[in-house]
């Protein structure tokens, strides 16, 4: 009799286990930060950009259509607050001005 016991408790195991699994596949994934903004440092075009841009004033004028005297002096006038924060990565004011810009 012990045996039958067990082998329902095996098969009602199983069975809540599978449940389980198409739970987990019917749900959908929801990220705080989603993987593609979290390597933005890294492969971001801003990041990559950026410096080499302002070693060239005339491809800097192309992109930007400022100088980048200009660039700075706009950043100085708006002085974006830099709010930061204990879960993401705060955008920069740079880059800010850089994504408003463009």
């Amino acid at each position: 009799m012990e045996s039958s016991s067990d082998e329902e408790l095996l098969v009602i195991a199983a069975a809540c286990a599978e449940e389980e699994e198409e739970i987990q596949k019917r749900r959908k994934h929801r990220y705080w930060v989603h993987e593609i903004f979290r390597r933005r440092n890294e492969f971001g075009e801003f990041h990559h950009l950026f410096d080499d841009l302002k070693k060239d004033d005339a491809k800097f004028f192309l992109y930007f259509r400022m100088t980048p005297k200009k660039f700075y002096e706009l950043l100085e006038l708006l002085k974006f607050p830099v709010k930061h924060s204990n879960f993401r990565e705060v955008i920069g004011p740079e880059e800010r001005l850089g994504l408003t810009l463009k």
